[in-house]
């Protein structure tokens, strides 16, 4: 026998965009997910993020705002509002100091 294999910590995880007609519906769903102390350090009412989201600081080129599931490589979940590993919002903003 050799020397024991080291266990790796490196996680693979895929991001897939967050398709819905109501996508308010999928992140209230996801957040009701969320432990309390996460819940407590991000942002987790909707109309706060859509409102952050809508300001233009001047000078800058705001895009919308994307939100994505994280997942496993290949295994998006059927339901991922219910079952994926995580959710993140991006939004490109250029030309703010």
């Amino acid at each position: 026998l050799g020397p024991p294999a080291e266990a790796s910590s490196e996680m693979k995880l895929e991001l897939s965009p967050l398709v819905s007609e109501h996508p308010q519906q999928s992140f209230e769903t996801y957040v009701k997910r969320i432990p309390e102390l996460l819940a407590a350090a991000v942002e987790t009412n909707w109309e706060k993020l859509e409102g952050a989201a809508a300001e233009h600081p001047l000078g800058s080129l705001v895009g919308k705002l994307e939100l994505f599931w994280i997942h496993e490589p290949g295994d998006l979940p059927p339901k991922p509002a219910e079952s994926a590993m995580g959710l993140v919002c991006f939004q490109f903003v250029q030309g703010h100091s």
